[in-house]
């Protein structure tokens, strides 16, 4: 192994300045190990360096084929399989310590660092593997997955573009395509791309459920309803479809509703997404009843399930609301006056939770040209772009380093950012109006 290891190092020694004898150690080394993935990942980088695009596209499928087949990182795909993420870091980071160009193996450890929340390391990681391997069609998907749960989804979308063109979308990625047309507002393209992937997969709960989102969104109350009850019925145990149900408000369980959502709660196998979900539709039935004491057990008993998975941390808020009132006093924003982008819109509703800033909200939106667009997530997304590229200070201190002109972006950017109501294509020219609560960037 040691061989083959050091085999590999000289082969990347010799890609930049001699690609052609780079391609004869690939060879070599695939003499001795036909179905080895370092050594068609090396193989790769050759091709590719030699100018050779499409052997090197070929070389990396091969790669990512052989890689399934390989006992360490078959190891270290159970442990996260297991979410045993202590083991599959492990494994993987030791398996690149000898190999760093190992690009199946960074994508495994780009998911490992996904998983525990730790996003920029992710995209680092996943940018470098779709360097080493720009074909990696799944790394493209997991980078515009990532990209989407950051509230970055044009950036995502283009990535998925891609993908279509290259004609590699697979039934997940297609699901997930047709997520991110929804966050950027474009919705009857994704309501097509849910149901053609229906007709193909009738019976998968999760499209179901996602098609009634956007069902929701447009309008669409009754077939958001029979889109979620058809959820339900494949798939009882789906707590996300119960309680989009009673999320609705005019939607209300029967005896056979309860009785299913609580059977599906005494399952084994429940995962806590599902049982926070099931608890909240289940305090929404008894509360519509008046049985308050059983409502109350189930919202507590979701409350707690769904604190422990939001991990939040009330003091990181308080210190950066502090750190925000210091950095922006009045000096700061004389300095900046006129910055930034003059457009009229979009307005701000600043408020606390429960203060009755989605009632403005509301209020404003009745106006014919004012358009109501809930809370979207673009203003978190920017300001952690600010944060993610300036060079290691951290929001909110990452906006003093910004000039007049970085200003007027982002400024663009938030007047840009595409609605969200049903109403917008009525509306030809409308000021967006937000609301924002006690969210953090």
């Amino acid at each position: 192994m040691a061989n083959k290891l050091e085999a590999l190092a000289h082969g990347y020694r010799l890609v930049d300045i001699r690609p052609d004898l780079a391609l004869q150690q690939a060879d070599a080394i695939l003499r001795q190990f036909p179905r080895d993935s370092q050594a068609f990942c090396l193989l790769a980088a050759a091709r590719r360096a030699g100018g050779n695009a499409t052997a090197a596209a070929e070389a990396e499928r091969k790669a990512i084929e052989t890689a399934a087949l390989d006992r360490e990182l078959v190891q270290a795909a159970g442990a996260l399989v297991g979410n045993d993420i202590p083991t599959a870091e492990r494994l993987l980071k030791q398996r690149l310590r000898a190999d760093p160009y190992d690009f199946p193996a960074l994508r495994l450890l780009a998911e490992v660092a996904a998983r525990v929340g730790r996003f920029p390391e992710s995209e680092k990681i996943l940018r470098q593997t779709l360097v080493l391997a720009p074909s990696f069609a799944e790394a493209k998907s997991n980078l515009a997955q990532l990209l989407n749960k950051q509230g970055r989804s044009p950036e995502a979308l283009a990535l998925l573009d891609e993908l279509e063109d290259d004609g590699e979308l697979t039934k997940a990625t297609r699901a997930l395509r047709a997520t991110v047309l929804g966050r950027v507002g474009r919705y009857e393209e994704a309501i097509t791309l849910y149901r053609s992937a229906l007709e193909e997969n009738p019976n998968e709960a999760r499209l179901w459920t996602s098609l009634g989102h956007i069902l929701k969104t447009v309008g669409e109350q009754d077939d958001s309803i029979a889109a979620y009850r058809r959820a339900s019925e494949l798939r009882p145990s789906m707590g996300e479809a119960w309680w989009s149900l009673a999320n609705l408000k005019t939607v209300k369980f029967d005896e056979a509703d309860r009785a299913a959502m609580a059977a599906a709660l005494g399952g084994s196998d429940l995962d806590d997404n599902d049982r926070w979900h099931l608890h909240f539709a289940l305090g929404k039935y008894h509360e519509d009843r008046r049985e308050d004491e059983d409502a109350w057990r189930h919202y507590a008993e979701g409350n707690r399930l769904r604190a422990a998975d939001l991990r939040h941390d009330a003091n990181a808020d308080t210190d950066r609301v502090e750190r925000t009132i210091r950095l922006m006093d009045r000096a700061f924003f004389a300095e900046r006056e006129a910055q930034g982008d003059p457009s009229p819109d979009p307005i701000f509703i600043v408020g606390m939770p429960r203060a009755g800033s989605t009632l403005i909200e509301q209020i404003l939106a009745s106006h014919s040209q004012i358009e109501g667009t809930s809370e979207l997530p673009d203003v978190i997304a920017i300001a952690r772009s600010i944060g993610a590229k300036s060079d290691g200070i951290g929001y909110p201190e990452a906006i003093a380093t910004l000039d007049a002109p970085a200003l007027s972006e982002r400024g663009r950017n938030i007047s840009s950012a595409p609605a969200s109501t049903a109403s917008r294509a009525s509306r030809s020219s409308s000021t967006r109006c937000r609301t924002i609560g006690s969210t953090s960037a």
